[in-house]
């Protein structure tokens, strides 16, 4: 196994890193470094975990139809067929079809935790497992057991959900959006203005629940930035935006630089809540995804322009620090844990680790 790793491990480096572009270093006398470290093919041998003592922690990974796990040396843990969808969590997952009748919940190893009566669409957020019922009215949140912790109904349909440690955020197609509290009640609603279609179509909350951030209306629409007082929370900040998508909006809040990052037309813009001001950048193509989180204060986004998928590293200010390019291909997967990028491409995962000298 090792060997048919080192085999690849060449090809990985010109196909993921250095295929089309080479990194732009910050001049500031402090240099990006990219290193290659492994490759995989996921359709390869699967280890079972329980062979694999101390190998640290996994990451999961959907490609190709595919879900599983994979060790910091690229060993292939688990492996199964996605049935329809899947909510992955690095610890667990639920992998289920178009018409469940019930959500089973497993381990990293496949191993059974606990069973969710019912049917819904299971998502992971906030390092916790929710469900959207099937009518798209209700948001519940379950242990790993499959014990029911909290649920909450409401008048319209949930389009943008996102949670911090101590706090949910929902936004619906009415325009209004929640603030609730770790027993699913709520602490706090709004219904930005402004627009002559309201609807939420993204929201992000800070770990703590300091900030949050909603994409609402058409025609315009508007970024509001919310910021909790004493009693309440206030709005601090609020920009018409240049987009205009019927869609749900690509963006994450990243609590570590306090930044809210969303997609525009040309690129991405970005809410720095310590200073309350915006900063745009520009991306080749369109938004592909954004990486999951900061690596020292530098933001990442993958887009997709002529057959190629464009690697774009960059600060809160809107500076690019690093672009790079790969050929592009059906099946993709992106992900940034600490300090190494997985990138899933056609039937192989390569892990990348970032290191700034």
């Amino acid at each position: 196994m090792k060997r048919g790793k080192r085999r690849y491990l060449f090809p990985a480096a010109l196909l993921g890193v250095l295929a089309y572009q080479l990194f732009f270093p910050i001049p500031s006398g402090r240099e990006l470094v990219a290193v290659p470290v492994w490759t995989v093919k996921t359709d390869g041998e699967v280890i079972p975990a329980e062979r694999r003592p101390g190998a640290g922690l996994f990451s999961g990974f959907r490609l190709a139809g595919h879900m599983g796990y994979v060790d910091p040396d690229g060993t292939i843990l688990f492996r199964e067929k996605i049935a329809h969808n899947a909510a992955i969590h690095d610890e667990y997952f639920v992998n289920y079809s178009a018409m469940s009748r019930n959500l089973m919940i497993r381990d990293s190893r496949g191993q059974f935790l606990g069973n969710i009566a019912g049917s819904g669409y299971p998502f992971v957020r906030g390092g916790r497992l929710h469900v959207i019922s099937v009518d798209g009215h209700a948001l519940s949140r379950y242990g790993l057991n499959g014990d029911q912790t909290w649920e909450r109904k409401f008048d319209s349909l949930l389009t943008a959900i996102d949670a911090g440690r101590d706090a949910t955020i929902a936004g619906l197609l009415n325009g209004n959006v929640y603030i609730l509290n770790e027993e699913g009640a709520e602490i706090y609603r709004a219904a930005p203005e402004g627009s002559a279609y309201p609807v939420i179509l993204q929201a992000g909350i800070s770990a703590d629940g300091r900030h949050f951030a909603v994409i609402s209306g058409i025609e315009p629409q508007k970024l509001t930035v919310f910021e909790r007082t004493q009693r309440n929370y206030r709005p601090v900040y609020s920009k018409e935006l240049a987009g205009s998508y019927r869609r749900a909006v690509k963006a994450r809040y990243y609590s570590q630089p306090g930044v809210f990052l969303f997609e525009q037309p040309g690129g991405a813009w970005m809410y720095h809540a310590p200073g309350k001001k915006l900063s745009t950048v520009s991306l080749p193509g369109s938004l592909a995804d954004f990486a999951e989180e900061c690596l020292e204060g530098m933001l990442f986004a993958v887009s997709r322009k002529d057959g190629i998928l464009h690697g774009t590293g960059f600060l809160p200010s809107g500076r690019k620090v690093l672009q790079f390019g790969f050929p592009d291909q059906p099946s993709f997967f992106f992900r940034q844990k600490g300090n190494s990028v997985i990138l899933g491409l056609g039937d192989r995962l390569y892990r990348i680790d970032m290191r700034i000298n």
